[in-house]
């Protein structure tokens, strides 16, 4: 029986496209894409809107150890390849708080991190001040008082 050249390539063809979709479902691997945003406004200003964080810092460890770190784009978002397993997604700026979450990856997904502002030192050391002059103000005020009530009684 004289076998046919198109029938082998054909046959080469299909058992090259089953390997090569068998190896593509091996090893559960998920596009995990991770947003980072921040809060703008607050609760006095009646608004808070989120908006991506461009450059924060993303790092993701697995079993306590770093696997991947990388910057934000323009959008915010960092696109990763993860294997099934549990992972630790940690999240920092400038100027930020930082956030992480423990997440366990099963499928492909999202994730969103969110910076708050963080109070800086200059606010901190204002605030202390104004706090010190009230209380300073205060005791004048009360001491001004017992001066004049024994100055009556006199």
């Amino acid at each position: 029986m004289k076998k046919n050249p198109c029938f082998i390539l054909f046959f080469c063809i299909t058992l090259l496209s089953l390997t090569t979709m068998a190896s593509a479902d091996v090893g559960g691997a998920n596009q995990v894409i991770i947003q980072v945003q921040t809060i703008t406004g607050g609760p006095f200003s009646g608004s808070q809107i989120e908006s991506p964080v461009t450059g924060a810092h993303v790092e993701i460890y697995e079993n306590g150890q770093l696997i991947y770190n990388d910057t934000t784009d323009l959008n915010g978002t960092v696109k990763v390849q993860l294997e099934d397993g549990i992972y630790l997604f940690k999240a920092s700026a400038e100027g930020l708080t930082s956030d992480s979450m423990e997440r366990s990856i099963t499928e492909s997904t999202g994730i969103t991190l969110v910076l708050s502002q963080s109070l800086s030192l200059i606010y901190i050391v204002a605030f202390i001040i104004v706090i010190s002059l009230v209380i300073i103000f205060v005791y004048i005020g009360i001491s001004s008082r017992k001066r004049k009530k024994k100055g009556r009684k006199k």
